[in-house]
């Protein structure tokens, strides 16, 4: 790892927005999977009660409405194709979660089990342990500037949002941090801590691990 970039891990500033605070830190594999075994748990499980899934829409049959997300597959080398994937329910939200493959792109929908708001997420949501909170990052390829140090980096950012669970409109956390070429391959937010693996995006594919604690502050 780059000694640079070590020592911001290691000696991270404050960042905070809102009512939280956050630091970054580096982690281990042992030290991921030792929590993950421990005390983590799944917070989407496979109840298709009310979906109907098949090759050209799914369909869920909610409380007050019925919503259809029709596929529109890719042909042969064109841009304009949307695929949908079902992937689980989640109870503490009663809500569906639904991946939405474009192209460039893919995304995430949030919809709620009673009346079918729809919410669109830039990355697979990860729950706090009280799901009282939602984390997402992106990798962005295109971005590369560092506000925080006002200089262009040699690396594409990875931009985070935290959202609160029952208000989803709009997140209360933004930042982006800068970890050089990697993509989140596993990520789960346990008691004060999201835990991330990641994966260098080269031939290498070697995996890297970092904390993000999260602090909230007393207004």
């Amino acid at each position: 790892m780059n000694k640079l970039l070590y020592l911001f891990l290691l000696f991270s500033t404050w960042s905070h927005s809102g009512e939280l605070k956050l630091t970054v830190e580096d982690s281990s594999n042992s030290e991921f999977y030792q929590n993950y075994d421990s005390g983590y748990k799944p917070f989407v499980i496979n109840n298709k009660n009310g979906i109907s899934i098949n090759d050209d829409k799914i369909q869920l049959t909610l409380k007050y409405k019925t919503i259809e997300l029709k596929n529109k597959p890719r042909v042969f080398d064109e841009d304009d194709f949307n695929i949908y994937k079902y992937l689980g329910y989640i109870p503490t939200l009663n809500s569906y979660l639904i991946k939405h493959e474009q192209y460039e792109a893919d995304s995430y929908m949030i919809i709620n089990g009673n009346n079918g708001k729809i919410i669109n997420l830039d990355s697979m949501p990860i729950i706090s342990s009280d799901t009282n909170y939602i984390f997402t990052i992106t990798y962005d390829p295109y971005e590369n500037y560092d506000e925080s140090k006002h200089e262009w980096s040699d690396s594409p950012a990875q931009n985070i949002k935290i959202y609160k669970a029952d208000l989803l409109d709009k997140n209360i956390y933004e930042d982006k941090y800068f970890w050089g070429n990697v993509s989140v391959i596993l990520g789960y937010w346990y008691k004060d801590v999201i835990y991330l693996k990641l994966e260098t995006d080269n031939s290498l594919k070697k995996e890297e691990y970092r904390k993000i604690v999260v602090y909230k502050i007393d207004n």
